[in-house]
């Protein structure tokens, strides 16, 4: 079924409620990231991937950048706001299991990374710290010896106040971890009980804390939740304010986010979308008080070549749009530049030590561009030809997509500039995201077509669709999701 014959069954319409409910073709970090249209792949096309990736850097055609990222998917209790990729393990043979299989695939992998120099680390999950000293120090050591580091790369492990004992502590010092980020969510207790945040208290927080803070060299961040059961929206200020002035190096501040995988969604009274206002204005409250407190937002001006010294380096799915992200561990997914996506799937049953499954879709350096412009003029309406010029050494407008935005600018839906392509008259987030499927490529819409065929001919004929997907769409976007708040006084004299 092409493209053009589905035009009547409004597939545009019918792939952006897809990409919604996290069915995505430029891959990011997210949770809820589905990917049903990936093919399942052998090891061996995976690790031919990388050798192409690497020989594109090696060509000056990709951008230098390699990280490794390992994700830890399990945790002591699932937490009632968790949309994560995460599980509380049955017992020490599923622990075990998948242990043995993470380090079977840094083995499979250290030899095709021979002679590269990777410039980051980040441990996820889940909870990282939640395993054994024995297992921390070994992962950590295994890693050392299988991978080389750059001098300044970034050794960055997500931990909880739970988790992270004196003795973990040592271990990550001693294995060059320069950058901690403490997951407390809430400094009331009574918040962290009625979420089944098990093993934390206020005191052991700040205490931790000031020890991390204390450590020379090291990088403190601290993530908290708005909107979690117990919590008031005058109580996560105080517990804010509190918290900025410990003066953690960063603040991430995440609104609570609807998955079917949350378990307070069961017990919720008042709507997700009813919180959007309330959400809204505790945000503005926020940013005043982080700003009074010397603090600054994290932003991305489109305009950047490289992002500033206090960002984490795989910062989400933008930073993968500037280097590759070598991903091992269940869920955890990977992005060789110019080659392939490919994920694994969340904690499963199977044969001890096995390496869990590839599923992955080729990509090339077109769909690296195609997915760069739909990101940034999706978030932020425009796209910087200098920035895009830099990353892709080509201009946007000698592309194999210039086509696309010169019959835009012809409907005036564009204006195309000497700096920017900016979006005109498309304020509406639905309409946007809409009109922004012409640039997917074929091949994607071909995958998209095939895996949902038969939903996209119901969706056509039910005349109900379009505004059921409509107010799905924005049901899902209906409250503001992620705050990065930085030390500007620490920062500035870095």
């Amino acid at each position: 079924m092409s493209f053009a014959l589905t035009r009547n069954l409004s597939l545009p319409e019918f792939l952006t409620f897809l990409v919604w409910n996290g069915e995505l073709y430029y891959p990011r970090d997210n949770s809820s990231y589905q990917a049903t249209y990936f093919k399942p792949v052998r090891l061996e096309e995976i690790q031919n991937a990388w050798r192409r990736t690497l020989g594109l850097i090696r060509e000056g055609r990709a951008p230098s950048d390699v990280g490794l990222y390992i994700h830890w998917p399990f945790c002591p209790s699932h937490c009632d706001f968790c949309a994560c990729s995460m599980a509380v393990p049955k017992n020490k043979t599923e622990v075990e299991r998948v242990y043995s299989s993470i380090i079977e695939e840094i083995n499979s992998f250290s030899d095709v990374f021979s002679g590269t120099s990777l410039s980051s680390l980040w441990m996820g999950g889940g909870t990282p710290t939640f395993m054994t000293d024995q297992q921390l120090d070994f992962l950590l050591s295994h890693v050392r010896r299988s991978f080389v580091f750059s001098q300044n790369a970034q050794i960055y492990i997500e931990a909880s106040p739970a988790t992270l004992t004196d003795s973990k502590l040592e271990i990550l010092i001693k294995y060059g971890v320069n950058r901690i980020t403490l997951g407390i969510q809430s400094l009331s207790d009574e918040v962290t009980s009625a979420v089944n945040r098990q093993g934390q208290n206020r005191k052991k927080v700040i205490e931790l804390f000031q020890k991390l803070k204390s450590i020379p060299g090291l990088i403190v961040d601290i993530d908290m939740m708005l909107g979690i059961e117990r919590q008031s929206f005058a109580g996560f200020l105080r517990d804010m304010n509190e918290v900025l002035l410990l003066r953690p190096h960063l603040l991430h501040i995440y609104s609570f986010d609807e998955r079917p995988q949350v378990p307070w969604l069961r017990r919720r009274e008042k709507a997700l979308g009813d919180l959007k206002k309330e959400y809204e204005e505790v945000l503005k409250l926020a940013d005043r008080l982080s700003s009074l407190r010397g603090y600054r937002q994290q932003r991305d001006d489109n305009v950047r070549p490289v992002l500033y010294p206090w960002e984490e380096r795989q910062d989400g799915g933008l930073r993968k749009f500037r280097s590759s992200v070598l991903g091992i561990g269940p869920s955890a997914i990977s992005h060789a530049y110019g080659s392939a996506w490919y994920t694994h799937p969340p904690v499963s049953h199977g044969d001890e030590s096995k390496i869990s499954p590839f599923f992955w879709m080729e990509s090339s350096i077109e769909e690296e561009m195609r997915g760069y412009a739909i990101w940034y003029l999706s978030q932020t309406r425009r796209l910087s030809r200098i920035a895009f010029l830099n990353l892709f050494q080509v201009d946007v407008m000698e592309t194999a997509f210039a086509s696309v935005f010169h019959r835009w600018e012809k409907e005036r839906k564009v204006a195309i500039g000497k700096d920017f392509i900016s979006l005109q008259n498309i304020d509406d987030l639905v309409e946007r995201e809409v009109f922004l499927k012409d640039l997917y490529s074929e091949e994607i819409k071909t995958a998209l077509i095939s895996r949902w065929s038969k939903e996209i001919h119901a969706f056509g004929r039910d005349s109900n669709s379009a505004a059921l997907w409509r107010q799905e769409v924005l049901r899902k976007n209906s409250v503001p999701g992620f705050r990065v708040y930085h030390d500007a006084r620490f920062w500035g004299k870095s």
